[in-house]
């Protein structure tokens, strides 16, 4: 989901960690005492329940081993080497283990991360890594993440992700920072559940670099429709009361209201169909929602400069460190992020509003809707 100050693409879903636990083995019958000869009894003090007696050989050589359990369980299978392959900056796992038992049967090795893949937290890779594994079952997902990959290596440089708690939403793609946020219940969740809401996500990280107006509903469309293909090749079944479910079961019916519903609802009804609508209608509305991001942007901005001039008294009043630090952490800083965020929902758009006010910019725009609807037909033509 994309996400900024005003309503936007995103993805509300109700969508496990792979590496399994291995209890202890029990030792091998070879490594078991052997039997004691008969006269080795014989200067020992007469047992209270009289003693087996021993064979009269004791085997020269010992039997053979068991076979340990196998080491690789199948959630730990490798990805496929032709989506793997990317940028060369080193993968976060190089392979290394530590030294063999031989008694304990060898962990799983932990799946791989894309090597042009980055991730916040190491502790969380593998389960990204097992999330992908999951997508590449798909033909959509493989086909998102080979695009992917292409735009990736363009601009030579990785794409970084990280686990957020999150309260209304599964994930959404920070537009300015082009950082993919997925929440943390994904962390608990089947690697197939979550995989079609990675590929919506990543679909929205290629759509950025296709140079298309941010608040063009038509984004969110194709994600969805990217979400919906993925899940039933991968066979995904929602519980009721899932978005997900709600969503297929609209899918069903009539597709003209299917976009409709969608546009309604999802926090999408504040961004703009082109599908429906027009250029100059777009143009109108975003010029009305400048204005009003303007006045936002100063409001901030006259916060702000309350709060450096309070700052700036108490420093000349000598307060203590601590209560500046807590003025500064409280008051200034806050009141600087919200400034922050005001200025960026300013500049998207702004930026909009260049590209449709260009021929090229506009055209670029409406070929991108035209094919998402027919994309929306052909998937709904087949869907029953």
């Amino acid at each position: 989901m994309l996400r900024s100050a005003l309503p936007v693409p995103g993805l509300p879903m109700p969508l496990v960690s792979l590496a399994p636990s291995l209890s202890r083995p029990l030792l091998p019958s070879f490594l078991a005492a052997p039997a004691l000869p008969a006269g080795a009894n014989a200067a020992l003090p007469k047992p209270v329940v009289p003693v087996v007696a021993a064979p009269a050989s004791v085997p020269a050589a010992l039997p053979a081993p068991e076979a340990l359990p196998a080491s690789a369980p199948e959630a730990a299978k490798t990805l496929s080497d032709q989506v793997r392959s990317g940028l060369p900056p080193d993968a976060l796992f190089d392979g290394s283990r530590a030294e063999r038992s031989s008694v304990r049967p060898e962990p799983a090795a932990a799946p791989k991360l894309y090597s042009w893949f980055r991730i916040a937290d190491p502790a969380h890779a593998a389960a990204l890594a097992a999330i992908l594994e999951a997508a590449e079952e798909s033909a959509t997902g493989r086909a998102t993440l080979s695009k992917l990959k292409a735009k990736l290596r363009s601009r030579k440089r990785p794409l970084v992700f990280e686990f957020t708690k999150q309260v209304n939403s599964h994930a959404y793609v920070d537009w300015e920072t082009d950082v993919v946020r997925l929440g943390t219940s994904m962390l608990k969740e089947d690697p197939a559940h979550a995989a079609p809401v990675l590929i919506h996500e990543l679909t929205h990280v290629i759509q950025k670099s296709r140079r298309l107006p941010y608040h063009a509903f038509e984004l969110e469309l194709e994600a969805f429709l990217v979400t919906l293909k993925s899940a039933r090749e991968l066979g995904v079944t929602y519980k009721r009361g899932d978005f997900m479910r709600a969503t297929q079961l609209k899918f069903k019916g009539d597709l003209d209201e299917f976009i409709d519903w969608l546009h309604a609802g999802h926090d999408q009804k504040e961004n703009f169909r082109l599908l429906s609508g027009s250029r100059d209608e777009f143009l109108r509305k975003l010029e009305e929602r400048l204005d009003a991001e303007a006045k936002k942007v100063a409001t901030a901005a006259r916060t702000v400069a309350r709060r450096q001039a309070t700052y700036e008294q108490m420093k000349a009043a000598s307060y203590l460190p601590s209560a500046l630090e807590n003025y500064r952490n409280q008051e200034l800083e806050p009141a600087r992020e919200k400034l922050r965020s005001a200025q960026g929902s300013y500049g998207l758009v702004e930026r909009d509003l260049r590209l449709l006010r260009s021929v090229n910019g506009y055209l670029r725009y409406r070929h991108f809707a035209d094919d998402v609807r027919a994309m929306a037909k052909r998937l709904h033509d087949s869907w029953n």
